[in-house]
């Protein structure tokens, strides 16, 4: 009995296996619908060296053109259809998602089996084992064709739009150009735009280093503004001064899938900033040049002479300042001998002035000894006049004795003659 019951404890064991077995595949099998069923392709990928696939839906036939069978059995691998130029761009997001243990995204480019172009945006996540070690990564393969058509195209259009004097370019997550603008092309001397697209922008440039500013912002995920460099492209004889911002382009997720860079060229315009510099100096050189002349000549140094710098207005106000001091000097010196010539003759009017007073002061010393003599002339004149009067008396009284005097004489004479004749007789 006890052996019957033993067996049919068997064998409800082995029926209850089997309804597991049976139940599991039956919802394996309700999962691989389902799965196929969703508009994206599941995959699983072992951590190996060639990264086999050990699980992928059937949707991957319509998303690549190749059956699960293709790649399951490895006669393909995912790697052959993946563009080879941005295999590098997955190894990278791999790494950095086993270095932080993190899912990760990225977007990448497959070539169909018709030869078409597919952009692909593979999501997936590393599976550790119980030590912590990578084994599988599972994700998702999803067509994202038309939205990065759409985004490339508002790609185009921004940096086209972006006019002169800036330059322009776009990387993809490659780290190669894909877009840029006319005056990016003219100042590289391009011919069309192909010539640029699919290079690195360190192969335009005369440097060393393999990995510009646009490249270290798509990696640190940081922009950088308005920073000052001085650069030579290769096709330029001469660097050039520019201002540069570089800012990381992201998806709809926030994932960064390239990085978009501005350089405006500030090289004219730093040409004639030194060029106004230069005049500005050269301004400065001539208005304390002339200041200076000013200031001497304003202290009496009539011998200061401008030597000008170049034949412009400023070289015409230092020839005209020349002969200001010139002239102004001749003036001077016609004013000084003048000066001199009225001293000397204000000198001699002064002597002659002294000589006046002097004549003036004996003119009065003659006065007052004429009034004197004067006094004494009306003294004596006084006097005199008495004695006049007492001459004329005297003279009246000569006169009239002068008169009998003659009277007698006559009479003498008539007495003589009278004598004489009478001696004859």
């Amino acid at each position: 009995m006890a052996l019957v019951d033993t067996d049919l404890t068997h064998m409800g064991h082995v029926d209850s296996t089997k309804n597991f077995v049976e139940n599991a595949g039956q919802a394996a099998k309700e999962i691989s619908w389902l799965i196929d069923d969703l508009p994206v392709t599941v995959f699983r990928v072992s951590n190996e060296s060639s990264w086999p696939i050990r699980y992928i839906s059937k949707n991957v036939e319509q998303l690549t053109g190749y059956s699960t069978i293709d790649f399951i059995s490895q006669r393909l691998s995912w790697a052959n259809i993946i563009f080879p130029e941005d295999i590098p761009v997955i190894d990278k997001a791999i790494e950095k998602a086993m270095r932080n243990k993190t899912p990760y995204q990225v977007e990448y480019r497959i070539k169909k089996s018709d030869g078409d172009k597919v952009f692909i945006q593979e999501q997936a996540n590393l599976v550790n084992d119980d030590h912590g070690n990578v084994v599988y990564i599972d994700g998702v393969f999803l067509d994202v064709t038309p939205q990065i058509k759409r985004r490339e195209d508002s790609q185009r259009v921004i940096v086209s739009s972006i006019p002169a004097p800036s330059l322009a370019f776009y990387i993809d997550t490659s780290g190669k150009i894909k877009y840029i603008n006319d005056y990016f092309l003219e100042v590289c001397k391009f011919r069309t735009a192909d010539e640029a697209v699919g290079k690195s922008p360190y192969e335009l440039l005369d440097t060393k280093s393999k990995k510009t500013l646009a490249e270290k912002v798509m990696e640190t995920g940081e922009g950088v503004y308005n920073r000052e460099i001085t650069f030579k492209f290769k096709a330029l004889d001469k660097p050039l001064f520019t201002v540069l911002s570089a800012v990381p382009i992201k998806d709809e997720t926030g994932v960064i899938v390239g990085s978009l860079t501005v350089i405006t060229d500030l090289t004219e315009m730093k040409d004639r900033e030194k060029e106004v510099k230069d005049l500005l100096d050269y301004t400065n050189i001539c208005l304390k040049d002339l200041g200076e002349g000013i200031r001497g000549v304003s202290e009496g140094d009539l011998d200061a002479h401008l030597e000008k710098l170049k034949d412009d207005d400023f070289g015409d106000t230092f020839d005209e300042f020349n002969k200001l001091v010139i002239n102004l000097k001749s003036v001077i010196e016609t004013i000084l001998n003048d000066m001199l010539t009225t001293l000397e003759e204000a000198r001699q009017s002064e002597e002659a002035v002294g000589q006046m007073n002097m004549g003036m002061q004996q003119i009065s010393t003659a006065s007052e000894q004429i009034a004197t003599g004067s006094e004494n002339l009306s003294r004596h004149a006084g006097t005199a006049a008495s004695d006049i009067k007492a001459s004329e008396i005297i003279f009246k009284k000569l006169s009239e004795s002068s008169t009998k005097s003659s009277s007698y004489a006559s009479q003498a004479g008539k007495t003589s003659d009278e004598a004489q004749g009478l001696s004859n007789m």
